[in-house]
């Protein structure tokens, strides 16, 4: 994996839990600071780069899909 792969692996995708743990204001994990793969309530969309993140983007809007994204 490279950068770029892990970068969208992480960023991408949304969180399992109603309240994303790792960004919670009352008790954050990671002291706060954004977790992204050892998050374990991270859930990536599944693309590993930027092309196949406009792909799913394409299939998402053309299904009328309603997708949170959690990027940074």
């Amino acid at each position: 994996m490279n950068e770029e792969n892990i970068h969208v692996l992480g960023n991408y995708g949304q969180c399992r839990s109603d309240v994303c743990m790792c960004i919670d204001a009352k008790n954050p994990r990671f002291g706060g600071a954004w977790g992204g793969l050892a998050c374990p309530d991270w859930v990536p969309f599944g693309p590993i780069n930027w092309e196949q993140m406009i792909e799913h983007a394409k299939e998402n809007y053309k299904s009328g899909k309603k997708t949170h994204i959690r990027s940074l």
